[in-house]
């Protein structure tokens, strides 16, 4: 026991070999100091290595190899229980030094592992192992956490970022479920394994690259985009493009199997393309301006068609020999009508054109348009070019008569049920005998003063209920002529028929002059007469005196 003084060793050292040493005033050592058994024990004024470092090295595997305690009750603020200083000072990272380094092997430098470092730097590195914190968290205060490889797992919990934001600059970014009142930012990729993503408020913004959403579910839905609020009043979904310039260049919204695919797309322009499938509408269409082009296919409508304020306009610029309009009533038992032209324009109205008929309507082919056939609100149908032609049926006018000018029957004759037909002229080639002309009823009137080549030639023609009358107000021109033009003729010039039998009820003929009966031939042949003059040729009777 040194009482005072201290020991002072120059060389040679000191060599304790048991019950230890013991120093209260300080021990300076030159040459190093062994310690064999026993320990060295320091009661006050601590240990100081100058130089040559220090060792510690133990064989004993249950305790610990170096415990540095302070017993004290309390200790102050920013004093260091264990303390690495270092005099240099590198922090340039090219040439730093450890201050504190973990290391396990078997003491030979080849097999060392580092697990645990404190650069110079400074820098804390964990080699081997990891980062485990089984109580309290972890607090980054500056410089953010960067996960150079490996990505960031949060096994249980929620990643909760209260202020700033999750930057992922490179790899990925795997959680359960992540919660931030800031936003995520990521310029690498984030993967959600379970649990979804949940954005309470904030909503989520993606500055540029735009979002994919892929799902192998097949019994959700892929995308869905719900408003919740019974007040909500904007977009549920909203697509805008910057582009003005060439809205036809893009797509605001795009469906189909793939890109080369579509079924269905939104040009930029707004032109709406359904390119399979078709379009199922319940509840109507509105088509404020351009109107409704089919270009092929046609149209089906089996709800009928109405059109308020405006026309409808069917054409065809390919085809040249499709109908363009039809209207058909497929139904054998229907009853109603197939085609129905209306107008409220009164009775009259001269100017209202109900069905019209244009030709060459386009004026092209240096021929101006012409009107073929229309029906006004007089009411009145009119033929305005190329005449009619019918070819079977004949033609019955059951009331109102007809009025025609120049007008040419060449067969079939005509057929006039009531009403008269007046005409200044006639022409048939086919004459106008019981085969060819039907009169009933009110009779036809023909008006005219000149002859003409018609088979009958007479300055008039009427017939009425009780008969035919011939008439003319001409003193010298026949009220009546038959003529056989034929040079080879043989049969009859007049011939009068009745299908009563012989009878001399009824005359064949009657000759009055002034209201008196001057000659007759009864239904039996029988001919009565004022008197009988033969000029010429005599008169022979072959039988009755």
């Amino acid at each position: 026991t040194i009482q005072a003084g201290g020991l002072t060793v120059t060389s040679g050292g000191v060599t304790v070999s048991a019950d230890g040493i013991a120093v209260t005033g300080g021990a300076t050592v030159s040459g190093g100091m062994q310690v064999t058994t026993g320990g060295a024990t320091i009661s006050t004024g601590g240990l100081v290595v100058s130089d040559g470092g220090s060792t510690i090295t133990s064989t004993d595997s249950t305790t610990d190899s170096v415990l540095v305690h302070n017993s004290a009750a309390t200790v102050n603020a920013g004093v260091s229980i264990l303390k690495a200083k270092a005099t240099a000072d590198e922090t340039a990272g090219t040439n730093d030094f450890n201050l504190f380094e973990a290391v396990v092997g078997d003491g030979g430098s080849l097999n060392d592992k580092t697990v645990f470092r404190v650069t110079s730097y400074p820098l804390t590195e964990v080699y081997t192992g990891g980062l485990s914190v089984r109580a309290g968290g972890a607090t980054v205060k500056s410089g953010g956490l960067i996960v150079e490889a490996g990505g960031l797992t949060v096994q249980t919990g929620n990643v909760d970022i209260q202020t700033g934001h999750l930057d992922v600059t490179l790899g990925d970014l795997t959680v359960g479920g992540a919660t931030s009142t800031n936003g995520i930012t990521s310029t690498g990729v984030a993967t959600i394994d379970s649990g979804g993503l949940t954005v309470t408020s904030g909503g989520i913004t993606v500055a540029d690259n735009g979002v994919v959403v892929a799902s192998t579910d097949a019994s959700s839905n892929t995308l869905q985009v719900t408003s919740s609020s019974t007040t909500f009043a904007e977009a549920t979904v909203a697509a805008y493009s910057a582009n003005t310039a060439t809205k036809t260049s893009f797509n605001l919204i795009e469906a189909g199997e793939s890109s080369s695919t579509l079924m269905f797309e939104v040009r930029g322009d707004g032109k709406t393309t359904i390119s399979n499938g078709g379009l199922d509408v319940t509840d109507g269409v509105t088509v404020a301006t351009g109107g409704l082009t089919v270009t092929a296919g046609g149209a089906t409508i089996t709800g009928g068609v109405t059109l308020p304020d405006d026309t409808l306009l069917v054409e065809t610029t390919t085809s040249t020999s499709d109908t363009v309009v039809t209207a058909y009533a497929k139904n054998d038992a229907h009853q109603g009508v197939v085609f129905l032209a209306q107008t409220d324009a009164p009775s009259g109205t001269t100017t209202e054109e109900i069905v019209k008929v244009i030709m060459n309507a386009d004026a092209d082919n240096s021929e101006a348009a012409s009107t073929i056939f229309k029906i006004t609100a007089e009411p009145k149908t009119e033929i305005v070019t190329g005449g009619l032609t019918v070819t079977a049926g004949g033609v019955i006018i059951g009331a109102g008569g007809l009025s025609a000018t120049g007008q040419t029957i060449t067969s079939g004759g005509l057929n006039v049920a009531g009403g008269g037909i007046t005409n200044s002229a006639v022409t048939t080639t086919a004459g106008l005998t019981s085969s060819s002309l039907i009169t009933a009823q009110a009779g036809l009137i023909i008006s005219g003063g000149t002859t003409t080549s018609a088979a009958i030639t007479a300055s008039g023609l009427i017939t009425g209920t009780s008969g035919m009358a011939l008439t003319t107000a001409a003193n010298t021109d026949p009220a009546l002529t038959a003529t056989a033009t034929a040079t080879g003729y043989t049969g009859y010039v007049a011939e009068l028929h009745s299908d009563r039998t012989a009878s001399a009820d009824f005359n064949f003929l009657t000759c009055k002059a002034n209201g008196i009966e001057v000659l007759g031939v009864d239904g039996t042949g029988f001919l009565e007469s004022a008197g009988l003059r033969v000029t010429s040729n005599g008169a022979t009777i072959d039988s009755g005196g």
